[in-house]
């Protein structure tokens, strides 16, 4: 299992890599230099509040996705749903998945990661 800091260095380096940064212009737009931001992408340095903060805005993303805390949630649309929810909900089971597990059950779906 990865550790927060982990998560959140795989989320610094892909979303940094997605707007075509360099390390070292993600380091001046967070106010800091290069080798802090090829530590944290790393996995490998504690980043205090402030700094999760500025990553959160500059990357428009919530903390918890940074930190590898927010689920996604699937809906399944089911004539059999209604074992697992209350009446009445359409027969929608809605789901609960960690991030980590999203390209893996796509793939056994048939969907592509």
């Amino acid at each position: 299992m990865s550790s927060i800091l982990e998560n959140l260095g795989d989320r610094v380096s892909k979303l940094r890599k997605e707007k075509d940064w360099s390390q070292e212009k993600l380091a001046t737009l967070l106010n800091t230099n290069r080798n802090k931001i090829s530590a944290i992408e790393a996995g490998k340095d504690d980043v205090g509040l402030v700094l999760i903060e500025a990553m959160s805005t500059v990357f428009d993303v919530k903390i918890a996705y940074l930190l590898g805390l927010e689920a996604t949630t699937i809906n399944i649309a089911s004539g059999n749903a209604d074992k697992f929810i209350n009446q009445g909900s359409n027969n929608t089971l809605n789901i609960n998945i960690p991030p980590e597990l999203i390209d893996e059950i796509k793939k056994m779906f048939g969907g592509k990661s």
